[in-house]
């Protein structure tokens, strides 16, 4: 539903998705007189992720990708917890991964914005172990470079990581 090129992000479909928080982001970008680059939406929406937080959770338990249960700790009362129902889709995505990392092969789109996410994130431990990892790391830095829209997603986590350290740091001060 969306492009960029180096400045600004495009709608190219306004057509909601079915997906309330996307189709609510899609249209807030959509009605958006003016062009705004990929940076300006996610650090918008990153502002918005603790009121977007219960509705994206919810999601998932409804469409099973979770569930729900309330967990009780000693310390913290009525937590909610949010355990896989089935993590099948979670490895069938790790193994697509492992496999567009030991090819050559052009990736899906999807799969190049889980690489992108992965590596601003640094979950890559949670993927391949530290020899692999090692040794994909040429793969990843190539595959991220692929999509315009990853790499400024990538550069906006990674402003917004050093700004909270900043915050962080001021505290210990």
């Amino acid at each position: 539903r969306i492009d960029t090129d180096l400045h600004r992000l495009i709608v190219i479909d306004a057509a909601p998705l079915g997906e309330p928080v996307l189709d609510d982001v899609l249209a807030q970008i959509a009605s958006d007189e003016e062009e705004r680059g990929t940076g300006h939406w996610v650090h918008l929406i990153a502002g918005e992720y603790e009121a977007l937080q219960p509705q994206l959770l919810d999601r998932l338990v409804a469409r099973g990708i979770l569930s729900q249960r309330e967990g009780r700790l000693s310390w913290l009362h009525g937590v909610r917890r949010y355990p896989t129902v089935d993590d099948r889709p979670q490895r069938d995505v790790k193994q697509r991964i492992t496999d567009t990392l030991a090819s050559e092969v052009i990736p899906h789109p999807r799969d190049i914005a889980i690489i992108c996410l992965a590596d601003a994130c640094g979950l890559w431990r949670s993927v391949v172990d530290e020899r692999e990892l090692a040794d994909a790391k040429p793969r990843i830095e190539q595959i991220v470079k692929m999509d315009l829209i990853g790499q400024s997603v990538t550069r906006t986590i990674r402003e917004l990581q050093d700004a909270t350290r900043g915050e962080e740091a001021k505290w210990f001060r």
